[in-house]
């Protein structure tokens, strides 16, 4: 990125500075998720972990999750289509952790063994945009709701609060 690439983008508010560069030796701290898709791109390729992409290379939408949050009758819950997509995600993502947690040979070469579930959350915040998820970002919560899908299923994605009379907005 050019110095006046950069100061094009600070004025027309297209980056998120952090921290300005002012005074002398000082560096600018751009926010990574604010920067336009052609740098983030470059920045995934030079410094991507081996778990980031491994999941980019892996993740598909879950077709049958999309088609169950789809139909009021299988759901047992009409469901807007944004919010259906939004679950559809939620699913595909926590399929990928049921297949890192289940396989002892991905988890060895993506964490060394052991399931980093910092690493993970942190995947999963810094792709919260890109990927459009609403997955919790704390490693316990994440953790007992992977637990709570694989017992009760596409099911369990579903908030108790949608379509409570309570939650509706007048």
């Amino acid at each position: 990125m050019t110095s006046s690439n950069y100061d094009t983008l600070v004025a027309r508010k297209r980056i998120n500075v952090v921290r300005p560069g002012k005074g002398l030796g000082n560096y600018a701290l751009i926010a990574v998720d604010s920067l336009p898709k052609r740098f983030l791109d470059k920045i995934d390729s030079v410094c991507i972990s081996p778990f980031a992409s491994w999941v980019k290379a892996n993740y598909t939408l879950n077709q049958q999750a999309l088609g169950f949050y789809m139909d009021s009758f299988l759901c047992g819950k009409k469901i807007s289509c944004t919010m259906a997509i939004s679950l559809a995600v939620n699913a595909s993502l926590l399929d990928l952790l049921i297949k890192i947690t289940s396989s002892p040979r991905i988890s060895a070469i993506l964490f060394g063994g052991k399931i980093d579930w910092e690493t993970v959350c942190g995947f999963l915040a810094t792709n919260r945009s890109r990927y459009g998820h609403t997955l919790p970002l704390s490693r316990f919560r994440l953790r007992d709701k992977l637990q709570s899908y694989q017992r009760s299923g596409l099911s369990s994605l579903i908030s108790g609060k949608f379509g409570n009379q309570n939650a509706r907005k007048e």
